[in-house]
């Protein structure tokens, strides 16, 4: 399923990578790119679904995370508050790309956005990227993952 949806969006270079790691057990159970999902530690991964689960649930304590420790690199957090984009979305930005994260009943999704999708301004790639994760989550629910 993982790559039957997203082969076009992949072709029209939006997204470089994916990544579905398991809510619970923070395994890898689907990723476009082997090394892309073991670039990720366990730890880090908790770390990142208690800081999204922070900012898009207003009920929840807010975390004083800016920035997060992800494959070797630091990034910084936007969103999901601040009217970017959707709740359900967190962007991350680095020095060298900018991740997606998302989450369904199951799964975090852990998209890496192509050169032209990874800049921090609004462009058309950019738009095009939201507009993936946002159909790639909303496919997964239906399915009940």
């Amino acid at each position: 399923m993982l790559q039957t949806h997203l082969a076009g969006q992949q072709s029209s270079g939006v997204i470089n990578n994916v990544a579905l790691f398991d809510k619970d057990t923070k395994a890898a159970v689907a990723t476009t790119l082997p090394s892309f999902a073991t670039a990720f530690k366990a730890e880090q991964l908790e770390k990142l679904l208690d800081i999204f689960t922070s900012l898009s649930s207003p009920a929840a304590p807010k975390l004083d995370a800016s920035e997060i420790e992800l494959a070797s690199s630091t990034y910084t957090l936007s969103g999901p508050r601040g009217a970017q984009h959707p709740l359900e979305m967190a962007t991350l930005h680095s020095e060298t790309n900018v991740l997606f994260i998302t989450l369904s009943a199951t799964l975090m999704v852990v998209f890496e956005a192509a050169p032209g999708a990874d800049t921090q301004e609004k462009t058309p790639a950019k738009e095009a990227l939201y507009s993936a994760v946002r159909s790639f989550t909303m496919a997964i629910t239906e399915k009940g993952v």
